[in-house]
């Protein structure tokens, strides 16, 4: 009904589609689907655009807010900006059927902010600014936690073999 195919709703209204032995091909049930959806998408009221709209706009000041602090190279992972674009379109009232599509949320916020990229670590995509890839870097080597490791192994050494250079005394009394 919603695509108005009306040699459709015609075979549909002649009865009981299983009694008549009637059989789809997988290709028609697939355009179908196709049509369908691509009329959903059209179906989008002006209100809910302009929701999506302000959630982006929301998003993007919540980015260029975080951004703003020089003492962070800010990541951002692409779950957390759809999870956060999803919450606020919920409070706005608008149906979210499912979740945001990240990959178009992805290419809207790379639109916006030239200077970002976006890098896939496994399943996570991170977005990132250019400049502020190298301040990351920097940071995770500060920390080095092999380094760590090692320090920690030979003050056990250390330990361990003036332990056994001691003997042990023990009195029992009776």
């Amino acid at each position: 009904m919603k695509l108005q195919d009306k040699s459709l709703l015609a075979k549909l209204s002649a009865g009981d589609l299983i009694a008549q032995e009637a059989r789809y091909h997988l290709p028609c049930l697939l355009s179908l689907y196709n049509r369908a959806r691509e009329t959903k998408t059209y179906e989008e009221s002006g209100v809910d655009k302009m929701n999506h709209g302000l959630a982006f706009a929301e998003l993007v000041s919540y980015i260029e807010y975080t951004r703003m602090d020089s003492l962070v190279a800010p990541v951002f992972k692409l779950s957390d900006l759809v999870d956060l674009c999803t919450t606020r379109l919920e409070q706005l009232g608008t149906d979210v059927a499912g979740r945001v599509h990240s990959t178009d949320l992805k290419k809207r916020v790379l639109a916006y902010f030239p200077d970002m990229e976006a890098h896939k670590q496994g399943r996570d995509v991170v977005l990132i600014s250019h400049e502020d890839v190298g301040q990351a870097l920097r940071k995770a080597c500060e920390h080095d936690a092999d380094g760590d490791a090692v320090h920690l192994a030979r003050a056990a050494n250390i330990v361990r073999r003036d332990m056994f250079k001691m003997k042990n005394q023990f009195w029992w009394f009776l």
